[in-house]
């Protein structure tokens, strides 16, 4: 088990505290008659999900002579989901927002190698998502063992308790070009355009603003 120490406060008629590490009892022994109550110090980095007593509820035991009431206490670890950056060409200063939604909404903005850290995160499905800026096209997001599917602006991933979930999110920068025709006299006309790779692939459907890298001829 997990060797945080969790601290247990106990009011009524005698009050008291102790502490409590995971699947270890903690007994306040020799209370006179009364009513109590038992409650938790969450620390830092964990969440109390379920407390239950065999007699009454936790903010209410009423503790007769002779007779013992125990309260259980379910803590779940919290996570991290840390979001990596990387660009092609490296060092670019663009901002790439992220989103993150599932059982705790987040985000921020990331650049070429840094990171965005966001803590303390319930565990469950998580969707990160990107947008990338004008000018970036995202060729690849990596999310190790943790990923259940991907779709094209990021990943659904799983975050379970405890854990720390790291996507790696990689962008390509795209090649914006304009084409201008004069024609003389200034008389209505067409022209056709055609674009040809010298290396590389070109990716441009009809009207599109943005295509990949590579070096281009047009005629």
């Amino acid at each position: 088990g997990d060797p945080q120490s969790f601290t247990i406060d106990l009011t009524g008629p005698v009050s008291d505290t102790g502490a409590v590490t995971d699947a270890t009892n903690h007994t306040f022994g020799n209370l006179p008659a009364g009513t109590y109550a038992v409650s938790e110090v969450v620390p830092a980095g964990w969440q109390l999900t379920n407390v239950v007593c065999t007699d009454g509820t936790p903010g209410a035991i009423s503790i007769g002579v002779g007779n013992v009431v125990t309260c259980t206490f379910e803590n779940t670890k919290l996570s991290t989901l840390v979001i990596q950056k990387t660009t092609t060409p490296a060092g670019a200063a663009d901002l790439f927002p992220i989103t993150v939604t599932g059982p705790v909404n987040g985000g921020g903005n990331v650049t070429d190698a840094t990171d965005l850290t966001i803590i303390n995160l319930t565990p469950g499905s998580y969707d990160v998502e990107e947008l990338a800026p004008m000018g970036w096209i995202m060729t690849d997001v990596n999310c190790s063992a943790n990923e259940i599917s991907q779709d094209a602006d990021g990943a659904i991933v799983n975050v379970p308790a405890g854990s720390t979930v790291t996507c790696v999110f990689s962008n390509l920068s795209a090649l914006d070009f304009e084409v201008f025709k004069d024609f003389q006299p200034n008389n209505a006309g067409s022209v056709l355009v055609t674009l040809s790779c010298a290396s590389g692939t070109a990716t441009a459907p009809n009207n599109a603003d943005e295509v990949t890298p590579a070096a281009f001829t047009v005629t």
